[in-house]
């Protein structure tokens, strides 16, 4: 699986057999801007090869938008917090008025009001026996 550390960049636990990875968003505390994970290309790199080995993506809050920036969102049902509906909209992404949304192996929910509907539903994908 897979972890935040202090600054919101996904760092794997163990490399060669996580499950997908999860992305936090709002920063405020630290940085004293709630979207400053948007725009780190670090970020957006991890996502899209997240994406692309077909892992498990998740982001809550304002996070989406960085799935946004991945080009991962393209077609897809999403959800992001209030201030940043444009963001996926912008990115072609399909919004969804709900505090949690799957599409496929992408899991974005609004915010943290959301938190633990966010991780039962992280929680039921990984524990799915069918494919995501």
């Amino acid at each position: 699986m897979i972890a935040s550390d202090g600054e919101g960049i996904s760092r794997s636990l163990s490399r060669g057999s996580q499950s997908g990875r999860i992305r936090r968003g709002n920063l405020y505390r630290r940085t004293g801007n709630s979207k400053a994970s948007l725009g780190n290309s670090h970020a957006v790199r991890v996502a899209r090869e997240a994406y692309d080995k077909g892992k498990l993506v998740g982001a809550i809050c304002l996070a989406p938008g960085v799935l946004a920036e991945a080009g991962i969102l393209q077609d897809k049902k999403a959800t992001i917090f209030p201030s940043a509906i444009d963001k996926l909209k912008e990115s072609g992404s399909v919004y969804v008025n709900q505090s949690v949304v799957r599409d496929g192996n992408i899991i974005t929910a609004n915010g943290p009001e959301a938190t633990e509907k966010f991780g039962e539903e992280i929680r039921d994908s990984l524990s799915s026996k069918s494919p995501i």
